[in-house]
């Protein structure tokens, strides 16, 4: 069963989830009514659509919420996204970026092995760790400094018990280049 987020693929009305087969750790952490209920159910609930969607949603909106912050973060135009990992074989996942980037990234793929994507990246990166020429700050970086108020120059609202102002030293801007 791969969940795609349409109601109409969603062929029953629920479907039986057997805990003792599938989730055999977690009835250790089951205790007193709970624990009797589930007994008495032979440890099988019964999960809606509904149910199985919103267990997705707060996952699939923080992803999409970090793709749009990446694509946000440049000037330039993004050309493609490639989802790897275990969960981007999720039909679910894969539609919903789709339906939200589809105007503003042309491709929106899922390698055939996307796992295996991971490992591979890693281990071309381990043995060319020179392959990245440089690498864009997604920060700005700096430090809290102090230094004494100045009457006409500094808010007075800034201004310390003791008389000092605390302002933002930048060491590093955002979007600069670091090797």
């Amino acid at each position: 069963f791969k969940f795609n987020g349409e109601l109409a693929d969603f062929k029953v009305k629920f479907i039986r989830l057997n805990l003792k087969k599938y989730c055999p750790n977690l009835i250790d952490y089951v205790v007193g009514e709970f624990k009797e209920q589930m007994e008495k159910d032979s440890w099988i609930i019964k999960v809606t659509f509904d149910a199985v969607k919103d267990m997705f949603d707060p996952v699939v909106y923080r992803i999409i919420k970090l793709i749009n912050d990446q694509i946000n973060s440049t000037q330039e135009k993004c050309s493609a996204i490639f989802l790897v990992g275990g969960f981007s074989e999720s039909p679910y996942l894969l539609r919903r970026i789709k339906d939200k980037f589809s105007t503003q990234v042309s491709i929106i793929a899922v390698p055939t092995l996307p796992i295996a994507a991971i490992a591979r990246g890693g281990i071309a990166y381990g043995l060319n760790v020179g392959a990245i020429q440089d690498r864009t700050l997604k920060w700005t970086y700096g430090v809290e400094v102090n230094r004494p108020w100045v009457s006409g120059k500094d808010k007075r609202t800034r201004r310390t018990e003791d008389g000092y102002i605390l302002y933002f030293h930048k060491l590093a801007q955002r979007g600069a280049k670091a090797n």
